[in-house]
């Protein structure tokens, strides 16, 4: 069974294929994927429970993160790459066909950096007890989305 960290890796690891095939546009689209789902995992180690996990964008979910640890660099990230998100993959107003090479690799400067803070943030998760974890509170959706 995939996990939301199992998942966010793979869509990073096709994001590397695909940047490395010249599909930048897909590129750029797992690259989103990956932050969406990193973050969605960080959540899930916190409050398993929460009912909206899977409606939730990366940078709503990093934002909680940023208002308690960070100055709001890992949210405009985020936000950064979830504007690829409708614009590389349905039509209107603001559909982009054409993703260039810097584009691709500010994409990949910018989930790499999520990429460290996912990893070192679960791995303190794995570790911590229940009690830690409860201790996040202000982290846990129920208090930071409650408008979601």
């Amino acid at each position: 069974m995939g996990t939301y960290w199992s998942i966010a890796l793979e869509d990073y690891e096709q994001a590397l294929f695909c940047r490395d095939s010249g599909k930048n546009k897909y590129a750029v689209y797992h690259f989103q994927q990956f932050a969406e789902k990193g973050a969605k995992a960080l959540l899930e180690k916190i409050d398993p429970e929460h009912k909206n996990l899977k409606s939730l964008r990366a940078e709503t979910v990093i934002a909680s993160y940023d208002n308690k640890h960070r100055s709001g660099d890992l949210s405009d990230k985020a936000r950064y790459l979830t504007s690829f998100y409708f614009d590389t993959r349905y039509p209107g107003d603001n559909y982009v066909d054409d993703i260039d090479d810097t584009q691709v690799e500010n994409a990949l400067l910018y989930a790499d950096i999520l990429k460290g803070y996912y990893e070192k943030e679960l791995k303190k998760l794995e570790s911590a007890t229940v009690h830690e974890i409860n201790s996040l509170s202000s982290l846990k959706p129920s208090s930071v989305f409650s408008k979601q």
